[in-house]
């Protein structure tokens, strides 16, 4: 008695599902595990958003810590300066340093994590600014000075850093309007208010300077002349 097996074609294509499916997992562990070990993955990714995290909640913290250091000599009728406050902020466990710099009424400090940051205060306006300025590698922050020059209708900029200085932005109410690939620059200026010049290291790290631009009243050009007829010894008769 011969017995026939009909082949069973649903089993053989559940087959080659399957092994194309293990197939698929495998190539998708792959690029899982590439992610997780690569120099853009997941652990990368991460960590950068941490870092940026504990960036902004210093600065932030820095902002209260000035902001309380002024309300506390405003009630004991002292005057803050930059050196009072670096002074001041000295006291703070988290705070590893602080260079004031009457001078460019700023203070650079670096916190404990390595984060730098400048503080501006200029006590004659009250005005107030912190910015991140990068982290340090061990090595000098730019220096930066800028003022206005009267005569030109110009910000003036000069900034140095070993390694160089890769651009020098001029902003004005948040935007950047001029930019110079030098380390030093002359930027025209037409407004006024205040403009910050902002100076970029090869290596990322920025340095800030703030330049107030007032309006100025020009005195009256008054031409004289001689030409005409006289009277009484006086020229005008003619309305010239």
């Amino acid at each position: 008695m011969n017995i026939k097996v009909r082949p069973n074609k649903e089993a053989g294509i559940t087959l080659i599902v399957l092994i194309v499916t293990v197939m698929l997992l495998v190539i998708l562990t792959s690029v899982v595990v590439a992610q997780i070990t690569g120099d853009e993955g997941i652990i990368t990714s991460t960590e950068v958003a941490v870092d940026e995290y504990d960036y902004q909640q210093y600065k932030e913290q820095l902002q209260q810590l000035a902001h309380s250091i002024i309300l506390a000599d405003s009630l004991a009728g002292r005057t803050t300066t930059v050196t009072s406050m670096a002074e001041d902020m000295l006291n703070e466990t988290w705070i590893k340093e602080a260079v004031p710099n009457e001078e460019s009424k700023d203070i650079i400090v670096t916190v404990d994590k390595g984060y730098m940051y400048q503080v501006y205060y200029d006590e004659l306006t009250g005005m107030l600014e912190i910015e991140g300025i990068g982290k340090d590698d061990g090595s000098a922050y730019p220096t930066l000075t800028a003022y206005y020059d009267e005569t030109k209708g110009s910000a003036e900029a000069t900034a140095s850093r070993e390694g160089g200085i890769a651009r020098i932005e001029l902003i004005y109410k948040g935007e950047v309007v001029q930019t110079a690939n030098t380390e030093t620059a002359s930027f025209e200026v037409t407004e006024t208010g205040w403009y910050k010049v902002k100076a970029i290291a090869n290596n990322g790290n920025e340095r800030y300077a703030n330049v107030r631009v007032t309006g100025k009243i020009k005195a009256p050009i008054i031409a004289i002349t001689s030409s005409g007829e006289k009277e009484n010894s006086w020229y005008g008769k003619d309305n010239v």
